[in-house]
């Protein structure tokens, strides 16, 4: 069988770093070393001057298909994904029809099936409402779970049916449902009640983005990831916090993780690049739950990535329309919260890595390895021999800066306005997926039929 050959290319992974050559054989990575002859039939590709990266791990990911694909399809998302670098996306499960049954979980891996350029996840809901279905979706193969600590706005309510456990013991009756399956439980935290206290502060006189950082402070997030924290301790959960903006959030994790809590901490990098005036120019375009930060809380976050405390990045890819943008402009009560990043996810690594304190390989790790181990997804995550061959051929002085007119594969990545202020560097220049080329001489490549639907086993591990 002909093969696939990266030569000269400077390898970073967990496992591997520096030049080396990479050969692939029926979508495994079959050697590493120096020097590796092509065969005949074989492709090769000229990494001189490039970085191979294993192929990024988005844990988080929102792309609404079939619900509203107007907002993104998995189509379009994962050709997204692919022109960038991301060969594994785990989808949220919350839609026109939110993922809390098995029927719908098997119904929407089918559909998505065919219709994904890179390997996908899909997560199950759990709520109090949705706990009888628990553990029929574990055994239908969702990746993880996921549950909202605060109650959805009226005007969402049908997406986060079955989502969501607001008291102590709703919260404490649906975490040991999902434990008793061994899966990852990814919790959203926000305390529900003082999200009600701070929604009716006075707010005379305030702009968009002060009227939406005062609805959503701080403490609502801590107080949130302290209760799901304990209560982890209690009833064994294999905890994810996603999307954590605070230092102190982390530093909350991790103290309950030295008391035994089985604990990762996901941020992403709209809470590590921006800062809380984003917000301000940008209103609806730049919101997001919970908010971006201050510079103070920013630099707070970046060195808890640094000294590890931080285990995985993910985009929280999220798109709406521009009309849905434009109809709250006024309004961060009503404005939809969600930012469009998985087009940028390479380039923002990039950035991270070339602060002088932070090393490439550490950011790459919690995008690869990590996320991998965490979640269970057995061959990926490393360039290692064995493993799926999943990697990006990346150019990391390409310049990638943001137009609304740039020709974008997400739907979403037009709305990407915040990032206007950001210089991004870093394009991939060939993504493969076992092997196959999903990405290529600029453009999308192979069949949307290629991504496979991974099932989950509950065989994750820790992640560190």
């Amino acid at each position: 069988m002909s093969g696939l050959v990266i030569r000269g290319g400077d390898l970073c992974s967990a496992s591997v770093s520096g030049r080396f050559d990479l050969r692939c054989e029926y979508g495994k990575i079959v050697a590493v070393g120096r020097e590796i002859g092509p065969e005949p039939g074989d492709r090769v590709v000229d990494a001189s001057g490039l970085l191979v990266l294993p192929g990024l791990i988005d844990v988080h990911v929102h792309f609404r298909d079939p619900g509203s694909p107007e907002r993104e399809s998995f189509l379009t998302g994962t050709a997204a994904a692919a022109s960038n670098g991301v060969t594994t996306v785990l989808e949220m499960p919350t839609s026109d029809v939110p993922v809390t049954t098995a029927a719908r979980l098997e119904r929407r891996g089918a559909h998505l099936s065919g219709r994904s350029f890179v390997d996908f996840g899909l997560y199950a809901g759990a709520g109090y409402d949705s706990l009888d279905e628990v553990g029929a979706c574990a055994r239908a193969g969702a990746i993880a779970f996921k549950t909202f600590t605060h109650r959805p706005k009226p005007a969402r309510a049908d997406a986060f049916e079955g989502l969501w456990a607001v008291t102590e013991p709703h919260l404490l009756q649906t975490m040991s449902a999902v434990a008793a399956t061994g899966r990852v439980h990814a919790v959203h935290c926000e305390n529900d009640r003082l999200l009600d206290h701070f929604a009716t502060a006075p707010a005379a006189g305030a702009g968009f983005g002060e009227r939406h950082r005062r609805s959503r402070p701080p403490v609502a997030e801590n107080a949130a990831i302290a209760t799901v924290g304990s209560i982890a301790l209690t009833t064994g959960s294999r905890v994810h916090l996603v999307h954590v903006s605070t230092a102190r959030g982390v530093d909350i994790a991790e103290g309950l993780r030295r008391a035994g809590a089985d604990i990762s901490v996901e941020t992403c990098p709209h809470y590590l690049l921006l800062e809380e005036d984003t917000l301000d120019r940008y209103g609806s375009y730049a919101t997001c739950n919970p908010p971006l930060r201050g510079r103070d809380a920013r630099m707070d976050l970046l060195e808890r990535l640094r000294d590890g405390r931080v285990d995985i990045i993910a985009s929280d890819h999220c798109s709406y329309t521009a009309e849905e943008l434009d109809r709250h402009a006024e309004d961060p009560c009503g404005a939809l919260p969600g930012l469009p990043g998985i087009e940028f996810l390479m380039p923002s690594l990039l950035a991270l890595a070339r602060r002088p304190d932070q090393a490439l390989a550490d950011v790459v790790a919690r995008m690869t390895s990590v996320p991998a181990r965490r979640f269970g997804l057995t061959g990926k995550g490393d360039l290692v021999i064995g493993n799926d061959a999943d990697l990006v051929v990346v150019d990391p002085r390409a310049a990638v800066p943001f137009s609304p007119d740039a020709r974008f594969l997400a739907r979403g990545s037009r709305n990407a306005v915040y990032l206007g202020d950001v210089e991004l560097r870093g394009r991939a220049v060939a993504t493969f997926v076992r092997g196959t080329a999903v990405f290529s001489d600029g453009a999308v490549a192979g069949s949307p039929g290629h991504g496979r639907w991974i099932r989950g086993t509950g065989a994750g591990r820790p992640p560190r």
